[in-house]
């Protein structure tokens, strides 16, 4: 991933940032019904100060609802969305529009 990114960040970080907000976006609809927010961060480096490109998100559990109505989530004050599904789903988001973009690119 490292040198995909190193290759052409813009389009690397792009990708990143679809796929981050795709996925919480997906995860706000179906488990709570509501259009969420969130604060996203790109950190580029990791604590060792090696590449290690990855999004730090800020997301309220509080939103309105699509009706209208103001909707306390994620009431059992852990995780507000099952980590091990949203990773998945993240993953799957980013590899596939990666993959489509390196290929429009090699044509």
């Amino acid at each position: 991933m490292n040198t995909i990114c190193l290759w052409n960040d813009r389009q690397f970080y792009e990708h990143l940032f679809s796929a981050v907000w795709g996925t919480l976006q997906t995860f706000f609809y179906t488990h709570f019904g509501v259009e969420g927010g969130a604060v996203c961060v790109l950190h580029t480096w990791g604590q060792n100060l090696s590449l290690h490109p990855h999004i730090h998100c800020i997301v309220p559990a509080a939103e309105y609802s699509l009706k209208g109505q103001w909707k306390n989530l994620g009431a059992d004050g852990r995780f507000l969305f099952p980590v091990q599904q949203l990773s998945a789903m993240f993953l799957g988001k980013f590899l596939d529009s990666l993959k489509r973009s390196l290929r429009k690119q090699q044509v």
